[in-house]
């Protein structure tokens, strides 16, 4: 990481940060560590089902000092879309409360009837009643924005069917998918990240547990980093279509290798 120039590091929350409600005995030392050396970072997550009021009360309770400019959602990416592309529109948003809320906070026109867009996120209150009326909208042709590809979540005793299920069933029963999927590895969030930090990619390094989305977003000319604390194993690595520019046991080495650059 020598001749790495790396001002933001992203952070992917669960498997990396913390897991489940658990945060990692070495988070909070690696936060202090990028703070001594002069480097930002910023949780980046696909988790679209809560609202950035929401991390921050998690990350205070977890003891993790965190601001609303160190947090970006996949819903933040897709805001950014949607105000870039369809500025304005009546938006159809199929997901929580908290990112409705935000959603509007952030500049969308968000409606319950009559939509233009169609913006599909993290429900974790989904019901067929609001499923079954957003994927007719969506067999009608409007346009389709997801926030994220995730298929579950993990969850404490288990794991949730997430938003990559449901596009799926909405494909099954219309033919269409998203126009774009706003969240990792998809690079509308990698230019939301730069817009956020003032900074280049060439000066971001994103680090997580999944190869599938965090360590993807390496094909889009950022540098990447995969933590073995949570999905992925070192014998996961030769098969992943995009590989980590580095790997460590954890955030713990990471910060190690940090203070030796």
């Amino acid at each position: 990481m020598k001749d790495f120039d790396v001002r933001c590091i992203m952070l992917d929350l669960d498997g990396t940060v913390y897991l489940g409600n658990r945060v990692f005995d070495y988070t909070a030392g690696f936060l202090e560590t990028l703070n001594s050396l002069s480097i930002r970072y910023l949780f980046l997550t696909n988790n679209s089902s809560k609202s950035t009021d929401a991390y921050l009360k998690k990350f205070s309770q977890m003891g993790l000092p965190a601001t609303k400019d160190t947090i970006l959602i996949s819903s933040h990416a897709a805001a950014d879309y949607i105000n870039e592309n369809y500025k304005g529109l009546r938006t159809l948003i199929l997901g929580t409360e908290s990112m409705k809320q935000e959603m509007r906070q952030l500049g969308v026109n968000v409606c319950d009837s009559a939509p233009e867009v169609l913006l599909a996120g993290f429900d974790t209150a989904l019901s067929y009643e609001n499923l079954t009326r957003f994927t007719n909208f969506v067999a009608a042709g409007l346009p389709y924005i997801a926030t994220h590809p995730d298929k579950v979540c993990p969850a404490e005793h288990g794991f949730l069917p997430d938003l990559g299920s449901v596009t799926e069933l909405i494909f099954a029963c219309t033919g269409r998918r998203p126009e774009i999927i706003c969240g990792k590895p998809n690079e509308q969030i990698l230019i939301a990240a730069e817009h956020k930090t003032g900074l280049s990619r060439k000066n971001l390094l994103m680090v997580g547990d999944r190869l599938t989305t965090d360590i993807a977003l390496g094909a889009w000319g950022v540098k990447t980093a995969l933590v073995l604390s949570g999905e992925a194993c070192a014998a996961d690595i030769p098969n992943a279509p995009v590989k980590p520019s580095y790997i460590f046991p954890s955030l713990k080495e990471l910060g190690e290798a940090l203070k030796k650059k």
